[in-house]
């Protein structure tokens, strides 16, 4: 996974490729971390379309977690969220396009 520049508003934190490179999943927020009201959001897209558009957004959630992705196939993606409380979990699609997209939450499961 690629890290990319500052977070703030708007700026991808990581992008990964589908193994085949039709795909892009990209972790990045909205809102600076400074901010009370940050959004971490994952955008599923391709290649050339941009992260931010609304219709590409498959997870949002309220605060900055601690968010891995992982490609297990061409188009199935995972998003694992080690730190994720699901009531702050403010979108959360099961696909998009051809690509499904799983969620691993393992604080949820452990009840902490």
């Amino acid at each position: 996974m690629e890290l990319l520049g500052r977070a703030c508003d708007g700026e991808a934190r990581s992008a990964l490729a589908s193994p085949d490179g039709t795909w892009t999943a990209t972790w990045w927020l909205r809102g600076c971390m400074t901010s009370s009201s940050v959004e971490a959001r994952v955008s599923v897209h391709r290649v050339s379309d941009d992260f931010r558009a609304d219709e590409s957004s498959v997870f949002g959630f309220w605060g900055n977690p601690d968010v891995s992705m992982r490609w297990v196939d061409r188009s199935t993606l995972v998003i694992h969220c080690t730190d994720c409380d699901p009531k702050k979990v403010s979108q959360q699609v099961g696909a998009i396009g051809n690509v499904h997209v799983r969620y691993e939450f393992p604080a949820a499961s452990t009840g902490r």
